[in-house]
């Protein structure tokens, strides 16, 4: 039933269009030859009553698909707009996060520069130690060369 009413639809929508030009006209003539039609097409005849509420219920019909169609093409706009300002949302939290690395590189960097000056010093006085201690062995030894030599002459 469904299939032969979308058959009979289009062939309907001719007779529907020609009998509102016929209703325009106030052509009672007019309606008979769409009532012929309708009988050329192997429809039955069809009543005036029946052929306008047919011509609205078409109409009615295809203002809704238009309204659908207004409709589907302001979602899509929306779903659009929403993609948008999801993908604006997620590139203003990437920028804040990637400034906090930023800061986070920035104090990372001025404390490996403070703990290298600090490993420098510390360096240099290691390396001031290890004079200091080989001028004490120094020292020492010769001190202790000295104790050694006056033994040796007190004996």
């Amino acid at each position: 039933m469904f299939a032969s009413t979308r058959i009979v639809s289009p062939l309907l929508s001719v007779v529907i269009t020609f009998y509102w030009v016929t209703m325009e006209l106030q052509c009672q003539d007019n309606f008979c030859i769409a009532n012929e039609v309708c009988h050329h097409l192997c429809l039955l005849p069809l009543s005036r009553a029946y052929l306008v509420s047919q011509y609205h219920m078409s109409l009615r019909s295809a203002h809704l698909e238009i309204a659908y169609e207004k409709t589907l093409c302001q979602m899509r706009q929306v779903l659009d707009g929403e993609k948008t300002r999801l993908f604006r949302v997620e590139r203003l939290l990437l920028e804040a996060d990637n400034e906090g690395l930023h800061t986070q590189l920035k104090h990372a960097e001025e404390e490996l520069f403070r703990v290298m000056e600090v490993e420098s010093n510390i360096r240099q006085e290691l390396l001031g130690a290890r004079r200091e201690i080989a001028y004490l062995q120094q020292v020492l030894r010769a001190n202790s060369q000295e104790i050694e030599d006056l033994k040796v002459c007190i004996s």
